[in-house]
């Protein structure tokens, strides 16, 4: 595994609540959130991952949010399709059936 220059591009960039920017040095880096999210339970670190990927993990205590003040809005969810007058039933039910479930999923409201 090739070691990256940190000063060059540092992974881990944030800005604090006074507006100071700083980095943390990452001790694995992964392409996939399913990597991410087995190595932070296996106490290997931490991850950034959307709230819908963790929230069994952390119903279950296997993970626990950090820095919950810093956690930038929620991003809208958004079911785009062709409108017109000729929409098929099977379009229209999918719609249906989607917006249902992610509305009563609490991991996403």
């Amino acid at each position: 595994m090739r070691r990256r220059d940190r000063r060059r591009r540092p992974n881990g960039a944030f800005t604090t609540a006074t507006g100071r920017s700083s980095y943390a040095s990452a001790r694995l880096s992964t392409t996939t959130n399913d990597s991410a999210l087995v190595a932070a339970r296996a106490d290997f670190g931490i991850a950034r991952l959307m709230s819908y990927q963790v929230a069994q993990s952390v119903a279950e205590g296997g993970l626990v949010v950090l820095l919950e003040d810093f956690e930038p809005p929620p991003i809208p969810i958004h079911l785009v399709h062709r409108e017109g007058r000729h929409v098929t039933q099977k379009v229209r039910a999918f719609l249906d059936l989607a917006v249902a479930t992610l509305r009563a999923d609490k991991a996403l409201n």
